[in-house]
């Protein structure tokens, strides 16, 4: 792995619009600590990544830019577009030329470890792709004009997380396609499956969670108290 140079992208720049209270969940206040900063301090303690990128909408730069001295990493601020996947590409765009592995995650996923890191970027070198993942706990059903069409096998699905991890030009590659194509996937492992490449599952944690609305934020104090 420290044959590539590795960069961290971290989306910032949503709408918060099911958290109902006005304020980037990003931004949010967790035991007095932006939710935001939790998580750019685990990518920055983690010695394989070399730069983090973050991406936020313009109106929120100065925020960001205030972590900015908290961190001991290369870290620059971008502006994001109008969807998640337009604000990765822009991510993407202001990587260091020599980035030979990229790695995306939410911004509002703090429970993130170093190991889930380490562990996508090792598969995405060998592999090309990797993402995070927890088994479905619950089972789950296709359904249509809500009645049970088929109920699916819970021991084949899995809930994926970030980070998301994958060769720089493979998943360059992917956003521009999707660009040129007018597709706006789910995920990134979404993209890079469109063009052809699978992406190999790591272990995730189920308190890797991403908050994005009020009770997310109650559960994620939860998870911090106990962890301290």
């Amino acid at each position: 792995m420290n044959d590539f140079f590795i960069s961290a992208v971290i989306p910032a720049a949503g709408l918060s619009s099911r958290m109902n209270s006005g304020i980037n969940k990003n931004f949010m206040l967790l035991n007095k600590k932006p939710v935001l900063l939790y998580t750019l301090t685990v990518f920055d303690n983690c010695p394989e990544i070399n730069e983090i990128i973050i991406v936020c909408k313009p109106g929120e730069r100065d925020f960001v830019e205030e972590l900015l001295p908290l961190l001991h990493k290369p870290a620059k601020v971008v502006p994001g577009g109008d969807t998640r996947q337009q604000s990765v590409h822009n991510g993407l765009r202001a990587a260091d030329k020599r980035c030979g592995i990229a790695v995306i995650h939410d911004g509002a996923r703090p429970f993130v470890t170093e190991d889930m890191i380490k562990n996508t970027i090792r598969k995405a070198v060998e592999c090309g792709a990797s993402t995070v993942s927890v088994r479905a706990k619950e089972t789950h059903a296709m359904a249509y004009d809500g009645k049970i069409d088929k109920l699916l096998d819970r021991d084949l699905l899995y809930t994926l997380q970030t980070p998301q991890t994958f060769q720089y030009s493979l998943i360059l590659q992917a956003h521009e396609a999707a660009a040129a194509g007018g597709y706006i996937g789910t995920d990134d492992t979404s993209l890079v499956k469109r063009i052809g490449c699978d992406a190999v599952l790591a272990e995730g944690a189920y308190e890797n969670i991403k908050i994005t609305t009020a009770d997310d934020l109650i559960l994620a104090e939860m998870i911090l108290n106990r962890k301290q």
